[in-house]
């Protein structure tokens, strides 16, 4: 799974172009960034979600809580792929979420998952919100109980790389209500209709994919889960990190 092909335009007719290019047999990893913030009792939880990844030989990852300073830029260029998440709002999640506009801005990935949605402006929880962050996102905030249990809609699942082997999921709780925004393309559904899975790519060509499930629900998520978050994980890669 390698980072797809990048187009370079030149600036006119006269412009040349001089391109220096490395081959490998080896299978090209994804650097993935594991990014949370909210309550300080659930910082446990992007260790949690590491674990997902555990013995995989084609993610690399780290794991980042938001505590009073964000990662900053220059670390998050560093990264194919951030898997954004939230339990608990913050005041500080405006300029975290910012941050991670500019980086899509340069050309990272980012893949968004409950409870991001309750930082959300629109949430009604009176959150200040992710910055621009949320001109981006796939999902946005939806009608309807966050907790409820929910099992995947197999007859609504679309043919993609992020829904290959997605064959059943369960979810006694710890799935967001969503509602996919105009341009995305939902390629999973819960059964009650609430969007699982979906994607937008922006004209630059980074993946905004959004999640409807809590990456750390545990024993509350059963079937596909961890075919689930790893399809995300490379799908969104697949495009290639920042520019350097």
């Amino acid at each position: 799974m390698c980072p797809a092909i990048r187009n370079v335009n030149l600036v006119n007719a006269a412009s040349s172009l001089l391109a220096d290019f490395a081959t490998q047999t080896a299978t090209c990893k994804v650097d993935l960034l594991i990014l949370s913030g909210g309550d300080l009792g659930f910082a446990s939880d992007t260790a949690v979600v590491k674990g997902l990844f555990a013995g995989g030989t084609t993610v690399n990852t780290s794991a980042f809580f938001f505590v009073n300073n964000t990662p900053g830029l220059s670390v998050l260029r560093q990264y194919d792929v951030v898997l954004l998440f939230a339990n608990g709002l913050f005041n500080q999640s405006a300029a975290l979420g910012s941050e991670i506009a500019s980086y899509v801005q340069l050309g990272g990935n980012v893949i968004t998952a409950t409870f991001y949605w309750q930082n959300r402006t629109d949430s009604g929880l009176g959150s200040v919100g992710w910055g621009t962050l949320e001109a981006l996102d796939a999902f946005t905030t939806g009608a309807g109980q966050t907790y409820q249990a929910a099992s995947l809609n197999a007859t609504a699942t679309v043919a993609h790389p992020l829904t290959t082997g997605l064959l059943t999921l369960t979810s006694t709780g710890f799935r967001g209500s969503v509602a996919a925004k105009p341009g995305s393309t939902v390629v999973a559904r819960w059964n009650d209709g609430s969007p699982l899975v979906g994607f937008q790519i922006q004209p630059w060509g980074s993946r905004m994919v959004a999640v409807g499930l809590f990456p750390a629900s545990g024993a509350a998520a059963t079937g596909d889960v961890l075919t689930l978050w790893r399809n995300a994980v490379r799908w969104a890669g697949a495009a290639g990190g920042p520019i350097p």
